[in-house]
């Protein structure tokens, strides 16, 4: 359920075709410290969207990543 909510956040939000920046809102609950997105015409997920941030994100905060 967790990589569900996420994706429908994010539905909405990527341009296939150019980087984009994207806001994380993290509302489940939970600590997010790693994060994993791709186009949907990818056959694999991309690199870790969250490694060059320097902390993870809690429940109720967000993260902007490209």
């Amino acid at each position: 359920m967790l990589f569900y909510h996420l994706f429908f956040v994010f539905s909405s939000c990527i341009n296939v075709n150019a980087e984009q920046l994207i806001r994380v809102n993290n509302m489940t609950g939970r600590e997010i410290c790693e994060f994993y997105i791709s186009a949907h015409n990818e056959e694999d997920w991309g690199d870790d969207a969250f490694e060059l941030l320097d902390r993870c994100v809690r429940h109720n905060e967000y993260a902007d990543v490209t």
